[in-house]
């Protein structure tokens, strides 16, 4: 189990569980379940809150991060499935967009300001950084409604030309690769390839 205080099905987990099978290849039928699974639970807006009941805006968002990273590395596994979760991912991708990735659609207000601190590792957190990574990973369309997050990414970077870890999600550590306002080369690698994609041709 990935959890022990959770008592029913989370499905940020259960999102994590496919992305870590997935990339590592793992070949079993019952992958195909936990995406039947996801699918199923998928709300009208695009959106999968973790667990039944849960309303918290940021919670939404990191157990729709968590299952839209799954669903995409499984589409790399499973190419001939690739059609069956498109509409899926989309439909999750447009979610995000609705908010600029970290914005509420009505008033432009920052929904958390956690969400524009970049971690690392961001464990299951959700933040700025994860989102782009995500997008440019899948490859997806450059929509205009990523400007903001973009223009935030840039704003972050620092005169030395890196950008720093800005903060630190609790959970077991064997030991500490980075610091807190320190250059990170994690979060410099995942920065500089977002602007890769969105600068490319």
């Amino acid at each position: 189990s990935f959890t022990k205080t959770v008592h029913q099905i989370d499905l940020g987990v259960v999102g994590m569980v496919l992305s870590l099978l997935a990339y590592f290849q793992y070949d079993d039928p019952r992958l195909h379940s936990m995406v039947e699974f996801l699918l199923d639970r998928q709300m009208s807006d695009g959106s999968w809150p973790p667990e039944p009941g849960v309303t918290r805006i940021q919670y939404i968002f990191a157990g729709t991060m968590l299952i839209l990273e799954g669903l995409n590395e499984y589409k790399r596994m499973y190419t001939q499935y690739s059609s069956h979760i498109t509409e899926a991912l989309i439909k999750g991708r447009e979610y995000l967009l609705r908010h600029k990735l970290y914005k509420f659609p009505d008033t432009g207000e920052i929904i958390d300001r956690k969400m524009t601190l970049f971690s690392f590792p961001p464990r299951w957190h959700y933040d700025v950084l994860v989102a782009l990574d995500y997008f440019q990973n899948c490859n997806a369309d450059k929509d205009e409604r990523l400007h903001d997050a973009i223009e935030l990414l840039k704003k972050k970077r620092r005169a030395n030309g890196y950008w720093p870890v800005q903060n630190r999600h609790p959970g077991k550590t064997y030991f500490e690769m980075e610091k807190v306002g320190q250059p990170s080369k994690w979060n410099t690698l995942r920065a500089l390839r977002v602007l890769k994609w969105w600068e490319g041709g």
